[in-house]
């Protein structure tokens, strides 16, 4: 089930347990350590949600695990399949404060949070 934010963005429901979301998550872990030079295993996807144009953003939050602990991240995937492109463009930890929503009030609403925070924090750059 797919629920709509506004701005266009849709929220998968049950993105934990979608191949094709897991499939990108592993993806942008795999490329966030080729890049960083670091070794994080992927865990689980908590949410995903999609903006699509000419190209498809898939914005996924997941949980990645370094040898010591799991922490949560938010990530975009860029997608042209008719070019056979996929790109990681974001990599960003995300905060305690916004783990702890999802804590408190589950994956889905942590993604939420999460989404809503990064567009606050694009509009603040923005800002004249």
């Amino acid at each position: 089930m797919i629920k709509l934010l506004c701005g266009g963005t849709s929220i998968y429901k049950g993105a934990h347990k979608d191949d094709w979301i897991i499939t990108l998550a592993k993806f942008a872990v795999t490329k966030h350590n080729e890049k960083q030079n670091v070794h994080l295993q992927f865990v689980r996807v908590l949410g995903a949600s999609h903006t699509g144009a000419s190209c498809i953003l898939y914005h996924i939050t997941l949980v990645a695990t370094d040898a010591r602990r799991r922490k949560i991240f938010h990530t975009v995937v860029w997608l042209q399949l008719w070019r056979n492109l996929m790109e990681l463009l974001v990599w960003n930890p995300v905060n305690d404060a916004l783990s702890a929503v999802g804590m408190k009030r589950g994956d889905l609403k942590l993604h939420e949070a999460v989404m809503f925070y990064m567009n606050q924090m694009k509009k603040d750059l923005y800002r004249i």
